[in-house]
């Protein structure tokens, strides 16, 4: 089935960790708020309210700006001292409001926050980072916001030329291997199993480096799945974001796929994979890294 938030809002245990998951590393759906921030004042104090757009500051030298942050922004490390505003369903208005922010940043799916600041006479931006594209066009316009422009400018120059580098070696390449991403399951356990499909963030970096996702004809961008679909699809890689355990044991229920034969099943706890970044050549490089790992 679909996620959204009108199935999901609300319900308890692995289902509302779910939606979290998937609205603070993915986000829903790309536009912008309706602040301009080409004629805005620069913004000096800022609260940022998802972890996508902390790292837009991050990335242009605005860390120092930070003045309050969502519960799931913990890098880098020095933020963590910094007054924690709610967590990305349900943002703390009054709290925001005490801090006297000039900008607050957040993601498109955080609306009803959104609408709630504005009516306190907040300045918002609201921003989608779905894709690579949401995250260049994020890029360029967080920094007109603060008076970074011409480093964004730079950043996003680079991260072209970044993107063109894993394109190419992916064409000179031989091998593209079938990879499954695991985003979320219960612990120790194959079961809720929830995988990245069509037309998420972490597709369309696989598709950069000449992987291939096993999941590319799901009907959802994050479709659930068993373990008899695994054992189906016969993955070569396994790539397990989910945080749900690094004993592989709970990978003995699909030990017949390619994946377990060559023991390419990779637990890994990166953020810059699981959340869209700015950072994205670092992202390319760890992912193309892993499907170029043997067995071990």
């Amino acid at each position: 089935m679909p996620y959204d938030c009108e199935t999901l809002w609300g319900r308890d245990g692995i289902m509302r960790r779910l939606l979290c998951s998937l609205l603070v590393f993915a986000g829903l759906v790309s536009c912008a708020d309706k602040s301009s921030p080409a004629t805005a004042p620069r913004a000096s104090r800022i609260v940022s309210l998802s972890p996508s757009t902390t790292e837009l500051l991050y990335v242009l030298g605005a860390i120092d700006a930070l003045v309050g942050r969502d519960a799931y922004s913990l890098e880098p490390a020095a933020i963590q001292k910094l007054p924690v505003l709610g967590d990305f369903l349900s943002p703390n208005v009054e709290a925001i409001v005490a801090l006297q922010p000039d900008l607050i940043l957040l993601d498109v799916s955080q609306g009803r926050a959104a609408e709630a600041l504005q009516a306190l006479g907040q300045r918002t931006l609201s921003l989608g980072m779905h894709q690579v594209q949401d995250v260049q066009d994020g890029l360029i316009t967080v920094g007109e916001a603060i008076g970074k422009r011409a480093l964004a400018d730079k950043l996003l120059a680079q991260m072209r030329i970044d993107i063109d580098r894993h394109r190419q070696q992916a064409r000179t390449g031989k091998q593209h291997p079938k990879v499954l991403f695991i985003i979320d399951r219960a612990p120790q356990s194959l079961r809720n199993l929830v995988a990245a499909g069509p037309k998420t963030y972490l597709d369309e970096l696989l598709n950069i480096v000449g992987g291939v996702n096993m999941m590319a004809g799901a009907p959802v961008r994050y479709p659930q799945l068993s373990a008899e679909q695994i054992l189906r699809g016969a993955p070569d890689i396994i790539i397990d974001l989910s945080r749900a355990g690094d004993d592989l044991s709970a990978y003995d229920l699909v030990r017949e796929v390619p994946a377990a034969v060559h023991k390419r099943i990779h637990i890994v706890d990166e953020r810059l994979l699981l959340s869209p970044s700015p950072r994205i050549g670092e992202a390319l490089d760890q992912l193309a890294e892993l499907l170029s790992m043997q067995g071990v």
